[in-house]
């Protein structure tokens, strides 16, 4: 008898580092029913990255001389460049709700069979006992209750990653905990269309992530007038780049002063600008390239598990003829249906496992929080 009732949920839960705010409105309890499109849009306009981003972007518009022209121009500069890190972040954002929410749409697939699963135990731990008390059989009903004990420590794990998560969507979406306990998720898990080639994913990211964006316009937009506000910005993203001209500029150091300087640090930071944007789209590439990856072996992974489910189907199926003519023996049923309950949780996980790398991949490539490819 097979002691495997569905998969392990212990490691499912997802882990969070960041630490965000809880937020709470009394509107959320009137409306339970969550769309994946809904809450990732919740939380890409509650992103506290973003909306820091955001806030600075608005500083830089204030308390300048709207008369001199290199104020101005630093200005701009700087609220196209906090605009762009600013989307980035709503895109993180909302690539770290869908990967929550299709982990709990999977979750509460699997509980279901997971239930039904230990519905079945117990109807054979009830014929066992019932044969042994006959003395018909010499099987030991104990075997059964410890498979018993056993679904029911995974459901109790499978709770507890599904409250972590609940939380995590709550921290998330900025809706309160009592809301996201109480949603219903209506989304399916995300089953994507053919996955891309390498090269054609590749060329989305380049093209699509802001964060990347945000180094270009630094580079095309760096003149005279914009200098100080590029130190500024390349500092922010590399930290230590800018110091030198800093430190010296609080000195008084009469060498920064001459046009010739200025236009060796224009040359200088337009090199760096180059170099971060060279680097940015290297690891950006690889990130993709390890998102398809992982991808494509949740898929092929997928498909296994949909035909050991397939075959767990077909062995119900050709007992049940035999159960009809009488030559199969008393529970085979009930045996084969837990085989094929523990088969179609394990095929749910592997099709969460495809939901997430879907996320995954989009996140790279900066579209997580646009519209999802749905099957």
């Amino acid at each position: 008898m097979s002691r495997c009732v569905l998969a392990d949920y212990s490691e499912l839960a997802i882990a969070s580092s960041e630490s965000v705010e809880l937020y709470s409105s009394s509107a959320d309890i009137d409306s339970p029913l969550w769309t994946a499109a809904q809450v990732s849009q919740w939380a890409a306009d509650r992103s506290p990255a973003a909306m820091m981003l955001e806030s600075e972007r608005a500083a830089a518009g204030t308390s300048i001389d709207r008369d001199d022209p290199k104020q101005c121009a630093q200005a701009s500069l700087k609220q196209q460049v906090l605009a762009d890190l600013a989307m980035h972040e709503r895109d993180r954002a909302a690539a770290a709700s869908l990967e929550v929410y299709y982990r709990i749409v999977g979750l509460g697939r699997q509980r279901q069979m997971l239930v039904e699963a230990m519905a079945v135990i117990d109807q054979l731990t009830s014929m066992a006992v019932e044969a042994e008390s006959l003395g018909l059989s010499d099987e030991d009903p104990g075997d059964l209750r410890r498979q018993r004990l056993e679904a029911e420590d995974q459901l109790q794990q499978l709770d507890g990653g599904v409250e972590k998560l609940r939380l995590r969507l709550s921290q998330l979406t900025g809706r309160t905990i009592e809301a996201s306990r109480r949603s219903i998720l209506l989304s399916p898990l995300l089953m994507g269309d053919s996955i891309p080639l390498d090269e054609e994913a590749v060329a989305v990211a380049i093209a699509q992530r802001s964060d990347l964006r945000a180094l270009h316009t630094l580079s095309q937009r760096l003149n005279a007038y914009t200098l100080p506000a590029v130190r500024d910005l390349l500092a922010a993203q590399q930290p230590g780049l800018g110091m030198v001209t800093q430190i010296a500029r609080r000195l008084a150091l009469p060498c920064l002063g001459g046009p010739d300087i200025s236009g060796q640090d224009i040359s200088l930071r337009r090199r760096q600008c180059h170099q971060l944007s060279e680097a940015r789209a290297e690891q950006i590439e690889v990130d993709v390239r390890d998102a398809l990856v992982d991808l494509s072996t949740a898929r092929r992974r997928a498909h296994l598990a949909g035909q050991r489910a397939e075959l767990a189907d077909a062995s119900a199926q050709k007992l049940r003829a035999s159960i009809e003519l009488g030559r199969a023996p008393a529970g085979s049923d009930l045996l084969i249906k837990l085989e094929k309950l523990a088969a179609q949780g394990d095929q749910v996980q592997r099709q969460t496992d495809e939901a997430v790398g879907w996320v995954k991949l989009r996140q790279a490539q900066g579209i997580a929080s646009q519209s999802m490819p749905v099957q």
